[in-house]
């Protein structure tokens, strides 16, 4: 812990720390064409154990985190999602240990369902009862209370 807390005081920004892990987002684009979005190679014993933190996350339960990696690898693949969750733990933690007194508020793993229920819920409810061959009319319910 003494090591990532003097490494992470370091850097003035999480991004910056980001950065020198490896695990901020490409973006290369010249003369209007999109090149390789990869990360770079960054510190190697730093990004190996942040991957294993990761796949640690991806096993967990009811965090936003896991959460997170679900959601990315049902499209993007496992190894694009733990990349983008390292992301995601670096720039979190990073906040943590420059403060004395940290607090950490989980958003939790229905985090992503309350922020758009439109998007989350009732479209991808839609979709499936598309794909199992039923029609009909989207439109929001009154509720009894």
């Amino acid at each position: 812990m003494a090591a990532i807390e003097s490494t992470a005081a370091a850097f003035r920004t999480a991004a910056t720390w980001a950065k020198w892990t490896g695990l901020a987002p490409g973006n290369k684009e010249r003369v209007g064409k999109r090149w390789s979005g990869r990360t770079i190679s960054g510190s190697r014993p730093w990004r190996a154990a942040l991957v294993e933190a990761a796949y640690a996350v991806g096993r967990t339960t009811a965090t936003y985190l896991v959460a997170q990696y679900r959601r990315l690898a049902r499209t993007n693949g496992k190894k694009h999602a733990a990349v983008i969750v390292l992301h995601t733990l670096v720039v979190t933690i990073w906040p943590l240990l420059q403060h004395p007194h940290p607090v950490y508020v989980e958003l939790g793993v229905d985090y992503f369902d309350r922020r758009d229920p439109e998007q989350q819920v009732t479209r991808q409810t839609a979709k499936r009862l598309e794909g199992l061959g039923y029609t009909g009319q989207r439109s929001p319910t009154q509720a009894a209370f």
